[in-house]
Parts: C-alpha cells; sequence; structure tokens
C-alpha cells in the first residue's frame, strides 16, 4: 500500500525542520564554546587575582569639604554596566567568575580617575580614589568593588 501523496510531503519537511533545528542547536553549541574560550582568554589576560589593594574611599564616607567635585564627566558602559570618571584612561576586561565558563564578571582599570560612579543592575556607588590613583573595578551581578591599584600591562617602548 503505497502513502497518500500528502502523506509524501510530510516526511521530507519533517526532516528538513529536524535539520534546521540540529544545526540552531549546533551552532548555539559553538557560539558558547567559543565565549568560554575568549572568558578563559581574558581571564588569563587580565589576571585578576592578582589585583590587590586598599578598598576605594566610598565618595558618602569623605568629609564634604574633601569630596571632589568633578568638572567634567567621562561615561561609558561596558557588558551592561555604567561607569563615569573624571579623569585617565581606562582599560575593561570580562573574566570567568565561576567553574562552568558560563559566569563572567566585569573588570575596570583606571589610570588616575579621581572620581568614580559605577551603576549595575539598578545600585550605583560612588568612589573617590583621589587624583592621580589607579584603580580597579570589579562588577559581578549587582556585586560592586573598587581597589586601590592596577596591573595594566606597560606598553614598551620603542627604539
Amino acid at each position: 500500500m503505497r502513502p497518500a501523496s500528502g502523506e509524501r510531503r510530510l516526511i521530507p519537511a519533517a526532516l528538513l525542520i529536524g535539520g534546521v533545528a540540529a544545526g540552531v542547536v549546533a551552532l548555539v553549541g559553538l557560539q558558547i564554546a567559543q565565549r568560554s574560550k575568549a572568558i578563559a582568554s581574558a581571564t588569563a589576560e587580565a589576571q585578576p587575582w592578582t589585583i590587590e589593594g586598599a578598598p576605594c574611599p566610598l565618595r558618602a564616607q569623605i568629609p564634604a569639604a574633601e569630596q571632589l567635585t568633578p568638572a567634567r564627566e567621562r561615561a561609558f558602559a561596558f557588558n551592561g554596566v555604567r561607569f563615569v570618571r573624571q579623569f585617565g584612561h581606562v582599560e575593561c576586561s570580562v573574566f570567568g567568575a565561576g567553574e562552568s565558563g558560563l559566569s563572567y564578571s566585569s573588570l575596570c582599570q583606571f589610570t588616575a580617575p579621581a572620581t568614580l560612579q559605577v551603576t549595575a543592575n539598578g545600585r550605583t556607588v560612588e568612589f573617590q580614589p583621589g587624583v592621580g590613583k589607579p584603580a580597579t573595578v570589579f562588577v559581578h551581578e549587582s556585586q560592586i568593588r573598587c581597589v586601590l591599584g592596577v596591573n595594566i600591562p606597560t606598553v614598551p617602548k620603542r627604539p
């Protein structure tokens, strides 16, 4: 007994849909693997575990007379976190925060920000590292941490 003509058309359509679904799953898996590799590479390069320093002073804990008033603000967003600094340069990276390779945190290193404002997941924290003092900010979910110090690699001078 031969299948009806309508049934003959359903089999190739089902195979096509199954093939497309398998392709999408493979692409998503490849993207996750590439992202995990990129995070592992950035983690190795940034070496966040080597950055030590005293906690950055919170702006709210500094007497009003000693608080720096930003003359200008330099704002940017990185990985969904908003940063505002007054001076200096910045270098940001993503690093692995868990053993799964799927959890990550942001790390931004500032050469001399004077003041910093960091907003993550609706929470804003203001720091005042001070003029000419480098600082590193770690952000994981809504946890925001700042330490005085950086490990930005120096650029070799040309001969």
